[in-house]
């Protein structure tokens, strides 16, 4: 019951997703399939990088440094990932290859390709 009289502006916001199979009586609203609960985020949550296709293999880890986004792009599954990407943010964008050092200029949207296990690493500098 603390917890919620705490959280009560946040969840009167509808700024609070709770996943959960149960309610319980702390009156914290839940989110109780995946489905719902991704619809949660995406509705409070403004994605950074939207591909055009789900990818369940793909995982992005976003770091800043110096006020410059990083971003690893990894393929974590057995099959090759070809998709559209479309970064929200704007500024100078380039897709450096890990394995060959190798960097290309991109516009904000692009097609990414990865080979199974591929890392590639995405570096934005805001404008």
């Amino acid at each position: 019951a603390q917890v919620a009289a705490k959280l009560r502006p946040l969840i009167d916001a509808g700024k609070v997703v709770r996943f959960a199979r149960t309610q319980s009586d702390d009156a914290i609203p839940i989110t109780a399939d995946a489905a719902a609960l991704l619809a949660a985020i995406g509705r409070l949550c403004r994605a950074d990088i939207v591909v055009s296709k789900p990818q369940p293999d793909l995982r992005i880890r976003h770091s800043i440094k110096a006020g410059d986004h990083f971003y690893i792009l990894f393929n974590e599954g057995a099959q090759k990932i070809d998709t559209e990407v479309c970064i929200t943010q704007t500024g100078a964008l380039r897709l450096i290859d890990t394995a060959t050092c190798a960097e290309a200029s991109l516009t904000n949207t692009f097609q990414l390709t990865l080979a199974p296990h591929e890392t590639k690493l995405l570096g934005l500098k805001p404008s």
